[in-house]
C-alpha cells in the first residue's frame, strides 16, 4: 500500500485548557490539502507525529491506580500497529522559559493602573487584573507555545485585600500559573498497551493500556508513547483519502476504569484533532463577457462577424498572498483549470498553447506559480466549430495542483480556500420580453402567451420568473419558437418549465434565442366567470403604458378579479 508522510508545522499551543478527564494535543495538528486529496490517486496516507512534533497528553485529574485502564480511540483514521506503546507520566507542563519577561510585562501594566490610583479599594480591581490578563493575552499572542489560561483563571478569583498593596502583589505574582504547552522531557513509564482494535490494514483504531505505576497522583499528566523523551507522540497516523476527506482524524479517552471493571469518576475525555482538512487557496478572478450572435445563427460570437475566431479574452486570476502553501514551489507543478460547457468550442489558446479539443475541461500551465501571484492579463482566443449553436454559459477557473507521489514532504500545507471563480460569462443577443405581472396555476384564472417569429431562425426559450417576494424561478420550454411562426404556449406549460408548486402571481421573462427584431410576445388572462384582460409587458413604451395588475380574491372561490391600472 502506497504511504505518503505528510509533514507538519512546528510546536505551537495546546488546544485547550487542561483539567480533569482532558486531552490536550500539543503542536499543530496536520492540515492535509483538500487540492492534494483530489489529485492524489493513492489508497492511504501517513502523518508522522513524532517528526512533526505533535504530542498527546491526558490529564486525568483523579489518582490513578495499578492495574486501571484507560482506553483511547481514534476515528477517522488509525495509529501504526505497535505492541511496544507505553503511556509516560510527568508531573505538569514546565513554566513557560520566557516567564521572566511576561512577568515584567504584566508588572508594567498594573504599575500603570495604580499610578493613576495609588491608594484606590475594591473599585479598581477590575482595572488591576484586566491591566494583567491583557499582558498575557498579549504573550500568547506572541509566543503560541505560551499557555496563560491557569493565571487567568486565578487572576479572575482574585478578591480586594483590605490592604491596597497586597491586591496588587497578589496578581503580580500569579504569573506563575503560566506555563509552556511543550511537553517537558524525562517522562518516566506509567502504562502498558494490553488491548487494541485494528482497522482493515492492521492498524490501531483504539489502544487498552493498564496503569502500572502505584504513584500516579491527581496532579500528574500522562503523554502518549514519548517513548525517545522529546515531548511528542511516537506514533504514525494513518488515513485514507475517503476518512479524513470526510472529516478530521481525533483522538479521545471514551473509557477508564479501576481494576475490577467499574467506570472511573469523571477522567473521560472528548475528542482532539490530530489531522484535518483544509483548502489551499483563496483564489478570485476578473471575469470577461462575449456574447453569442442570434443573427449569426448563434454560430459565432458578436465581437466576431463571419470569423470563427473571436477578440481575445483577457482576464485575472489573483491569489491570495497571506497564505503559506505548505509546498515546494520550484517542483510543485501549478496550472490552471476551466471548467464548464465547451460545446460548439474547437479550441482555446493561451499564450499559443492549445487548451481544449473536445474535451468540457482546460488546463493551462500556470508557470509554477510562487506564493501569492496569479496570472495577470491572461490571454485565451476561442475558435468555434462554426457548426454547432453556442449556448449562454458561465466557464469557472480554478488553481489546480499536480502531485508527485513520490515526494514525501511536499504537500502538507496551511492554507485557506480555493473556490472557483467566474472567469468567462456568455450571454446572448436574443429577444428579451418581461410581464410584470402574470398569475399562474390558479383553478379560476388561465392565463396563456403568444409568440410570434417573423423570422426565418428559429429559437429556444427559456424563461424567468420572480415572486413580489424576490423568490426567483428559471426554466426552459420544451417546444420551440419556430420561424415564420405563431407559437402558442400555455399558462400550464410555463407552470411546468418553472417548477412551480402553486398558484402564484409573478414578474416572467420570456428570452428567445433568436434575432429580437423578429420577435413579439402577447400575454392574457381569463376569469372562468368571463372576461379576458391582456398582460402589457415591458415592450410597450412608456412607463405609463406598463401594467401594474392585483389579483384580488380568494383561490377556490368565485370573487376573485383582476385590476390594472
Amino acid at each position: 500500500m502506497f504511504k505518503k508522510t505528510l509533514m507538519a508545522a512546528a510546536l505551537a499551543a495546546a488546544t485547550g485548557s487542561a483539567f480533569a478527564g482532558d486531552i490536550v494535543v500539543s503542536g499543530t495538528a496536520y492540515k492535509v490539502g483538500n487540492e492534494y486529496l483530489n489529485a492524489y490517486t493513492g489508497s492511504a496516507l501517513e502523518g508522522n507525529l513524532e517528526t512533526a512534533a505533535i504530542g498527546i497528553a491526558y490529564f486525568p485529574g483523579i489518582a490513578l491506580g495499578v492495574n486501571n485502564t484507560l482506553k483511547f480511540e481514534f476515528n477517522g483514521g488509525a495509529i501504526s500497529a505497535d505492541t511496544g506503546l507505553k503511556l509516560q507520566k510527568i508531573t505538569a507542563f514546565a513554566t513557560h522559559a520566557d516567564n521572566a519577561t511576561i512577568q515584567t510585562a504584566i508588572d508594567t501594566a498594573v504599575d500603570a493602573v495604580v499610578e493613576l490610583a495609588p491608594a484606590d479599594t475594591a473599585g479598581d480591581l477590575a482595572n488591576l487584573k484586566a491591566a494583567a490578563i491583557s499582558a498575557i493575552t498579549d504573550a500568547e499572542a506572541a509566543d503560541e507555545t505560551v499557555d496563560g489560561t491557569a493565571a487567568k483563571t486565578a487572576i479572575n478569583a482574585e478578591l480586594y485585600d483590605t490592604n491596597f498593596a497586597t491586591t496588587v502583589a497578589n496578581i503580580k505574582g500569579l504569573n506563575t500559573a503560566i506555563t509552556s504547552t511543550v511537553i517537558p522531557t524525562n517522562a518516566a513509564d506509567a502504562a502498558d498497551l494490553v488491548d487494541f482494535g485494528t482497522d482493515a490494514n492492521g492498524d490501531y483504531t483504539w489502544a487498552l493500556f493498564k496503569i502500572t505505576d502505584a504513584t500516579l497522583t491527581a496532579d500528574e499528566v500522562l503523554v502518549f508513547n514519548d517513548t525517545n523523551d522529546d515531548g511528542a507522540a511516537n506514533i504514525t497516523t494513518n488515513f485514507t483519502k475517503a476518512t479524513i476527506g470526510t472529516g478530521d482524524l481525533t483522538v479521545s479517552l471514551p473509557e477508564a476504569k479501576d481494576d475490577t471493571g467499574v467506570s472511573l469518576s469523571a477522567p473521560v475525555a472528548g475528542a482532539e484533532v490530530l489531522v484535518t482538512t483544509a483548502n489551499q487557496f483563496a483564489l478570485t478572478a476578473t471575469a470577461v463577457t462575449d456574447t453569442i450572435d442570434v443573427e449569426q445563427d448563434r454560430l459565432f460570437f458578436s465581437d466576431a462577424i463571419g470569423d470563427d475566431v473571436t477578440t481575445d479574452f483577457v482576464f485575472d486570476i489573483t491569489v491570495d498572498g497571506t497564505i503559506d502553501l505548505g509546498i515546494d514551489h520550484t517542483t510543485a507543478e501549478f496550472a490552471m483549470e476551466l471548467t464548464g460547457n465547451f460545446s460548439g468550442v474547437e479550441q482555446a489558446d493561451y499564450t499559443e498553447t492549445d487548451l481544449v479539443g473536445t474535451d468540457d475541461t482546460a488546463v493551462f500551465d500556470a508557470d509554477n506559480m510562487v506564493e501569492g501571484v496569479g496570472i495577470s492579463d491572461a490571454t485565451v482566443a476561442i475558435t468555434v466549430d462554426g457548426d454547432t449553436n453556442l449556448a449562454t454559459r458561465t466557464v469557472k477557473a480554478s488553481m489546480m495542483i499536480t502531485p508527485t507521489e513520490t515526494d514525501t514532504e511536499a504537500f502538507y500545507l496551511l492554507g485557506s480556500s480555493s473556490a472557483g471563480a467566474n472567469a468567462f460569462i456568455w450571454d446572448l443577443n436574443g429577444s428579451e420580453i418581461t410581464f410584470p405581472y402574470a398569475p399562474l396555476g390558479y383553478d379560476h384564472i388561465t392565463t396563456n402567451f403568444e409568440l410570434a417569429n417573423s423570422g426565418d431562425q428559429e429559437g429556444d426559450v427559456l424563461i424567468t420568473a420572480f415572486t413580489r417576494e424576490g423568490v426567483a424561478y428559471s426554466g426552459t420550454l420544451e417546444g420551440k419558437a419556430e420561424a415564420e411562426s405563431l407559437t402558442k404556449i400555455s399558462g400550464a406549460e410555463v407552470y411546468g418549465a418553472l417548477g412551480l408548486a402553486a398558484g402564484t402571481s409573478l414578474s416572467v421573462t420570456f428570452s428567445t434565442t433568436a434575432p429580437d427584431a423578429d420577435i413579439k410576445i402577447t400575454g392574457y388572462s381569463n376569469l372562468a366567470s368571463g372576461g379576458r384582460m391582456a398582460l402589457l409587458s415591458d415592450a410597450y413604451e412608456g412607463e405609463s403604458d406598463k401594467a401594474n395588475c392585483v389579483l384580488t380574491g380568494t383561490a377556490g372561490n368565485d370573487d376573485l378579479a383582476i385590476t390594472c391600472n
